[in-house]
């Protein structure tokens, strides 16, 4: 009786045990260690622990596999007593599992040893390589038995944020059927809470929204979305300066006829930029005080359609704010064809040229195409574009090299010249359709986009520099500058993120990244952080719901054994073993009134004692649950009194004169 009683009150919790197939040959243990597997990592670690351990009793080797982690790791069997040492240094990754990549290894090793039983500890992701690892894996291990641990659950995943019009949104796709709402956060560069937010989720859809209303201001201050109590990389959005919505200002040299908008060179502008811009429209219609008050305002982008000579006092406002980082962009028209002052990037002939039309012997000419180092050399050049009016830039010896797009004559359609840190873009063409059906043609938005996406969010004060302004090169400063490297402008790893979802430094094995163009998160490049505090960009682990397929096993069923986790069912012994002492205490009591031998006595004693067991026994469940409610509320108590209390503390380094410092800062 006492000792089941010091029995119940230590807790007691039965948790099943991984019983390993048999079989003759090693053991092969596959380990899904992806970004799919950190909400249970333990779980995983534990079931393993189990199977080696029984594997060490048994005396049998094991091959153990991480699926995240590459080729570049043991191969054949080992004593399972090491194994367990390596097992212990696993972790879960923030990439996707490799599974395809490992089946040269897998069938390498059977070919030296058959496997007696192979157990693989799956987790939900499909991954970009795990189409044909199943079969692989059947054909591979031939007649030996395959066990699959299974997981319903797996981490929420934050997918395709966008900064749209009005709100930062984003994809939301629950890892489980949990009824509890999920938690979405958005948090600033230095870790400051900006906003949070209930997720979306119609009741069994596999995915809902998020959505931040926030001032524009602030949504260019988000770095991070993160989900609240989801620790795992899935759950991460890391936001950099292709996320922030640029302010856009926009001046016209003509006056606006309200009715007739399509005449205006605004018109085709305002629906060209507002998809991923915050435009802002000039307030008056005198220069010196409209470009000065969009300045003032944070515009990062300017575009002046059909503005000649902008008055003094407006031009030096211009001049200082691209030299501290802005980009100006201007669209030719007659104002501009008449005369401009020196805010342009190449010099122009007086007037304008007619292409086509009753006195002119020339067709309308079409785009050529976009050369290599152009911003818009990806872009397909569309057969339907056609310019019958153009400003003529002087011929120089660095024409060519200041000229992002020209026609098919060779005249120059789009030329730059950086200025300063910002840039001076001129289009030879007016805004509107009278000079160009370009304003007309998908391929106008994405020159535009592009040019936008290349200037800073926004520009130093007057008065202050902007060191960190990115710089838009011409295309001979690119073409110099990749010779000059050999290569592709690469990115370096800053900050990475772990299995966990914790940026941190990035391991060795990481190496840097194009500047541009799409990147897949591997286990050569994490997702995280990569460049500089000049130039940053971001690789998020999830950008769409493609990203994120659960794990199709289906065609294993009548191969494999499908099994649930066996830690995942583990139960509270304590009051079974309170039974159990209370029917030795009834036992103990009955036999102690036996002895006394008064069988009327004896009966009237039992009764009595069933009643009071009878009793106890239907309390029991609610004394255990009070206990166990007091208990959390004790933990919560604890929580809020530790959560009410400053504390300062320093991070261990082992350097013992950087601990020193931050004691005696502390």
């Amino acid at each position: 009786l006492a000792a089941a009683l010091i029995i119940a009150l230590a807790g007691p919790v039965w948790r099943p045990a991984a019983d390993a197939p048999g079989g003759d040959g090693p053991l092969w243990l596959l380990i899904d260690n992806g970004w799919a597997s950190a909400h249970d990592w333990d779980t995983r670690l534990e079931t393993a622990d189990q199977l080696v351990e029984q594997a060490i009793t048994g005396d049998q080797p094991v091959l153990l596999v991480a699926t995240a982690d590459g080729v570049d790791q043991a191969t054949g069997p080992q004593p399972a007593g090491s194994v367990r040492e390596r097992l212990r240094a696993l972790e879960p990754r923030p990439w996707p599992a490799a599974r395809e990549e490992l089946s040269p290894l897998l069938r390498d090793a059977a070919a030296e040893t058959t496997p007696g039983a192979v157990i693989w500890l799956s987790a939900d992701e499909a991954g970009a390589t795990s189409d044909g690892f199943v079969d692989s894996l059947l054909d591979i291990i031939g007649t030996a038995d395959l066990r699959i641990h299974t997981d319903p659950q797996r981490p929420t995943a934050l997918i395709g944020a966008r900064n749209d019009i009005d709100a930062l949104t984003a994809t939301v796709m629950p890892g489980g059927s949990s009824p509890a709402p999920l938690y979405v956060r958005a948090l600033d560069g230095k870790g400051l809470v900006l906003g949070e937010v209930v997720a979306s989720i119609d009741p069994g859809a596999s995915q809902g929204s998020v959505r931040f209303d926030l001032p524009v201001e602030l949504r260019n201050d988000i770095a991070r979305l993160e989900v609240v109590g989801d620790m795992s990389a899935a759950g991460i959005q890391l936001l950099d300066d292709r996320w922030r919505r640029r302010t856009v200002g926009l001046v016209s040299g003509a006056s606006v006829d309200q009715a007739q908008p399509l005449l205006s060179p605004l018109y085709y502008l305002e629906r060209a930029l507002s998809p991923f811009t915050e435009l802002r429209l000039a307030r008056s219609d005198s220069l010196s005080e409209a470009i000065p008050a969009l300045i003032d305002d944070g515009a990062s982008v300017l575009i002046l359609a059909d503005v000649g000579r902008m008055p003094a006092a407006a031009r030096s406002a211009v001049a200082r704010w691209v030299d501290q980082g802005g980009v100006l962009i201007r669209f030719a028209g007659p104002r501009l064809a008449g005369g401009a002052d020196d805010l342009i990037p190449t010099a122009l002939r007086a007037g304008d040229r007619a292409i086509g039309g009753s006195l002119s012997w020339d067709e309308p000419q079409p785009l050529a195409e976009f050369a290599t180092a152009s911003p818009f050399a990806d872009l397909a050049v569309p057969d339907d574009v056609t310019v019958n009016r153009q400003v003529l830039a002087e011929p120089g010896p660095d024409l060519a090299d200041r000229s992002w797009a020209v026609l098919a004559d060779g005249t120059p359609l789009v030329t730059a010249a950086p200025r300063g840190s910002g840039s001076l873009v001129l289009f030879h063409v007016s805004a509107d359709t009278g000079w160009s059906n370009l304003p007309l043609s998908g391929v106008f938005v994405e020159m535009l986009r592009r040019i936008v996406a290349l200037s800073a969010s926004a520009p130093a004060p007057a008065g202050e520099t902007s060191g960190d302004a990115p710089e838009i090169l011409t295309p001979q400063d690119s073409a110099n500058a990749a010779r000059a490297a050999d290569t592709v402008p690469q990115l370096a790893p800053a900050r990475l993120l772990d299995g966990y979802g914790r940026l941190g430094p990035p391991p060795a094995f990481a190496i840097p990244i194009p500047a541009t163009g799409n990147i897949e998160p591997s286990r050569r490049h994490p997702p995280g952080l990569y460049g500089s505090d000049a130039a940053t960009r971001a690789v998020n682990l999830l950008e769409t719901p493609e990203a994120a397929r659960r794990l199709d096993l289906s065609t294993l069923e009548d191969r494999a054994t499908l099994v649930a986790y066996p830690t995942s069912h583990a139960r509270d012994l304590r009051a079974v073993v309170f039974l159990i002492a209370l029917l030795l205490l009834f036992a103990d009591a009955i036999a102690m009134i036996a002895l006394r031998g008064n069988p009327i006595s004896l009966r009237r004693r039992v009764t009595r004692l069933a009643g009071i067991g009878i009793i106890l026994a239907i309390s029991l469940p609610h004394v255990l649950s009070t206990l166990a409610m007091a208990q959390s509320e004790s933990a919560d108590i604890r929580a809020l009194d530790a959560t009410l209390d400053t504390r300062l503390a320093y991070v261990v380094t082992g350097d013992p004169a950087r601990d020193e410092t931050s004691r005696q800062g502390l």
